[in-house]
């Protein structure tokens, strides 16, 4: 196991931007959740990893990249370890307790950096930093180039609606965002994002709908989550996840999300 660090241009105050825009509290809560909700997620979970098994069964590769491996719930780590040469583990951060329990695997490697693509500092930069900033300052970020080691395969795994949430946390905290400004953000990090990954063979797996159905009086609304007009891959399989049935992330709601997976 090796921790490789610096590769996208950290600069030596990433940690604390990260942990001010709730990275680590973020990462925690999944942990939490999943502990309180784990019947429901089983099932997602295990579609998660028969989908990464799916997608490069028989292909030959030697390298593979999971990015947004996290906790590892729905990474199929003991059969990628076993299939491949070299896994990279990609995370803004990795629980210690991961870190430490694969420290001896040969073949594994922790990667962290920002998977934004530098729209955290950015954001980061306009709320914290900036005296004064309107939504043109916000939309004003060059693209960073993701730089990672060669390997022949990627999984962008429960990820892709994540990238500007946190993001969109800190802005809203301070500012009034238009729907449009919203979704012109979304649609400008996931798509980077999505160009990002067709550099390589992927496989994307995100929920792209969220199901809130209310337990007052079973009312039921649907959003949608993507917003990339990029082309994706094949969509080859699609499921629900049991997200929250206690209310939790939603007062009085059970919240689903439909989950799809493309490559």
């Amino acid at each position: 196991m090796r921790l490789l660090q610096n590769l996208f241009g950290r600069e030596p105050s990433s940690l604390a931007v990260y942990k001010k825009l709730g990275y680590r509290n973020d990462q925690e809560g999944i942990l939490r959740r999943f502990l309180r909700e784990e019947e429901g997620w089983r099932a997602h979970l295990e579609h998660s990893k028969q989908s990464i098994r799916e997608f490069y069964a028989g292909k030959n590769y030697k390298s593979i990249a999971i990015l947004g491996s996290g906790w590892l719930l729905d990474v199929p780590i003991d059969d990628l370890l076993r299939d491949f040469e070299h896994i990279y583990l990609v995370d803004i951060s990795h629980p210690r307790q991961i870190t430490h329990k694969y420290r001896h695997a040969h073949n594994l490697h922790f990667v962290e950096c920002d998977l934004t693509g530098g729209w955290a500092r950015h954001i980061y930069r306009c709320v914290y930093e900036k005296k004064f900033y309107t939504s043109a300052d916000v939309f004003d970020c060059t693209p960073q180039k993701l730089s990672l080691p060669q390997f022949d395969c990627v999984v962008s795994l429960n990820l892709l609606n994540q990238l500007d949430g946190l993001l969109l946390d800190a802005m809203e905290d301070c500012m009034v965002l238009t729907d449009s400004e919203i979704e012109r953000f979304k649609t400008l990090v996931q798509t980077q994002h999505i160009q990002f990954l067709s550099n390589y063979k992927y496989c994307l797996i995100s929920d792209c709908e969220q199901i809130s159905i209310s337990k007052i009086d079973n009312s039921r609304e649907e959003k949608s989550l993507v917003f990339t007009p990029a082309t994706l891959p094949p969509l080859r399989h699609e499921w629900l996840w049991n997200f929250d049935s206690q209310g939790h992330y939603q007062s009085d709601t059970i919240v689903q999300f439909r989950v799809k997976a493309f490559f």
